[in-house]
């Protein structure tokens, strides 16, 4: 039984030694753990000359006791923190749409404009502007599933095989928790590394743009402190839903949705929860809060292509906003329309620019831009009047315009006039009611406060039809 102990005793005393030579532990430890190889060993050839059984239990079990004290010690001392290794790690790339057929636990697939694509990975070494690596993330789509990011670093020196890292900061995205990342060669392996989000707030703001910091830091082999790598800039947009028509999520396609468009939309529309109250605050802004005025003398289109058609001069409209340039600040009600219907598709909404009409008389209105209620220069009256339309396009399907304010009051159609700003609104609440309709007027209703109170006003105005070529009234932004 004693043999028996002492050869264990010498086989684990050698083996903890070369465990401690290989973690190259501090010498006093190592030194100490030599001396019980040659005490075991002296011990063994104790036990089989020496015939006193008492002397070898006593003998075998100090030994045993230091041992386990050693490994106590080299526990505590030596193999936490292995060897202390100098290293120094970067980010080089950061991806955040890694998967371009799914927005349920990645970025959207997005450009910066028509003739500018977003390449990836958005952000790269080198890149130290939040515009230059945008993302955007639908909180529809993501929520309730696991969101990540995936990162590429490099190590020096390349023989380091590992660090823990992790990102402090992100703002909506949050904070990054620490994770050992593996390298092979200097490089991260895999290349793309998956960071979970795990405190990301993405829907708790409803509609959101941040430009956000993450401080990546980083922990090398047996280092305590942490020490800092990269700081990445991103520009971050939050919106309701996968974009609607006419933006999309085919890769490479130029109606991904811009960046250029967010940039105004996720402004606007900032903190809205919903899709009503989305296209509402898109609505607001575009009617009061960016110089825009009605064509007062001819109601003639700028910014659509020519007869009403498939094209939005999305570049142009931008330049506007930027500069003041593009083409003009004076609009009719297809390019309102239009506006408001691309503006809030790429938040989620489901706008679509339809007509109502033909040839219907007005009550006074107050028109973009102007500073009271009256009509067009040619008279109170429309051949048709184009808005931002929800539903199917109906009689009763709520709207949305842009382009002018009606009598809100309970009598529409005689002064003094109280502007009401048609913000889902109905197009009418009284279908097929007999003319006139009596006053006080107190429902929620758009076409009785817009038109005449007879044949040739209410009576002539009916919800009709996006034009033909304006792809279902989601014109095509160019």
């Amino acid at each position: 039984m004693y043999l028996i102990w002492a050869v264990i005793l010498v086989i684990v005393s050698i083996m903890c030694w070369q465990i401690a030579r290989k973690k190259k532990c501090a010498p006093w430890i190592i030194w100490w753990i030599q001396i019980l190889v040659v005490l075991t060993i002296l011990a063994l050839i104790l036990v089989l000359v020496w015939g006193s059984p008492l002397a070898h239990f006593w003998l075998l079990l100090v030994l045993t006791i230091l041992l386990i004290v050693w490994v106590v010690v080299y526990l505590k001392v030596c193999h936490p923190h292995d060897e202390v290794v100098a290293c120094s790690v970067s980010v080089e790339a950061i991806q955040f749409n890694h998967n371009t057929s799914s927005a349920t636990g990645d970025a959207l697939t997005i450009r910066k404009n028509f003739t500018t694509p977003v390449t990836l990975p958005e952000w790269e070494a080198g890149d130290t502007q939040p515009e230059e690596s945008p993302a955007a993330y639908a909180i529809l789509e993501t929520t309730g599933n696991t969101v990540t990011v995936k990162v590429k670093f490099s190590i020096t020196p390349g023989t380091v095989t590992s660090a823990e890292i992790r990102a402090d900061g992100g703002g909506v995205l949050g904070a990054l928790d620490a994770q050992t990342v593996q390298f092979a060669g200097g490089v991260s392996t895999p290349e793309f590394v998956t960071f979970e989000l795990k405190n990301h707030t993405i829907g708790t703001g409803g509609i959101l743009r941040e430009d956000i910091t993450w401080q990546w830091k980083y922990r090398c082999p047996g280092q305590t402190a942490w020490q800092d790598a990269d700081a990445t800039r991103h520009r971050i947009y939050i919106v309701l839903e996968t974009p609607k028509s006419p933006w999309d999520q085919t890769v490479g396609s130029t109606n991904n949705p811009w960046t250029d468009v967010l940039d105004y939309s996720c402004v606007w529309a900032n903190g809205q929860a919903t899709v009503v109250g989305a296209a509402g605050a898109v609505t607001q802004n575009v009617n009061a809060s960016i110089g825009l005025t009605y064509d007062m003398n001819f109601g003639a289109s700028k910014y659509t292509s020519p007869g009403n058609g498939l094209n939005f001069y999305c570049t142009q409209f931008i330049d506007y906003l930027d500069n003041g340039t593009g083409l003009g600040n004076v609009v009719n009600c297809t390019d309102c329309g239009t506006i408001v219907t691309t503006f809030s598709n790429v938040l989620g909404c489901d706008l679509h620019a339809s007509r109502m009409q033909a040839f219907f008389d007005l009550t006074p209105i107050k028109a973009i831009g102007q500073a009271g209620f009256g009509c067009p220069n040619w008279g109170c009256g429309f051949s048709y009047h184009e808005v931002a339309w929800t539903g199917a396009g109906g009689q009763t399907d709520p709207i949305f315009d842009a382009c002018l304010e009606v009598d809100g009051d309970t009598d529409p159609w005689v002064a003094p006039h109280t502007a009401q700003l048609p913000l889902n609104v109905p197009f009418t609440a009284l279908p097929g009611a007999p003319l006139p309709i009596p006053t006080p007027l107190n429902a929620n209703t758009y076409r009785e406060r817009l038109c005449t109170n007879n044949a040739g006003g209410i009576g002539s105005c009916n919800a009709t039809s996006p034009w033909p070529n304006s792809n279902n009234g989601r014109r095509i932004p160019t």
